[in-house]
């Protein structure tokens, strides 16, 4: 929460900001796939996270109110939204678009 401006807003690449939570276990099941997306989209995407307990204020002005959520952004601008576990062919749909439109 203390660096999204920097991090997400201010970034020239496209960010996914992923809400989970500590104590919810489906939230966890999306860092192995992370990970793999962070090296294929190395330079083009950057995948942030953000402990939905501890940034309230952030969740509150994304309207997000469970996890996880998968929130895209391009040139600061939130553009997409996901719910729940997706799949990840869900995922690179829209980072696809973003990176392409990049």
């Amino acid at each position: 929460e203390a660096n999204f401006k920097e991090t997400v807003q201010d970034s020239p690449v496209v960010n996914i900001l992923s809400f989970w939570k500590t104590d919810h276990e489906p939230s966890w099941l999306l860092l192995p796939e992370f990970l793999d997306m962070t090296e294929k989209y190395k330079g083009k995407v950057r995948i942030c996270v953000s402990n939905f307990d501890e940034s309230r204020d952030l969740a509150t002005q994304f309207r997000v109110s469970h996890v996880p959520t998968m929130l895209f952004f391009k040139k600061g601008e939130c553009t997409d939204r996901l719910l729940g576990i997706q799949p990840r062919y869900a995922v690179e749909k829209i980072l696809r678009v973003l990176v392409d439109e990049h």
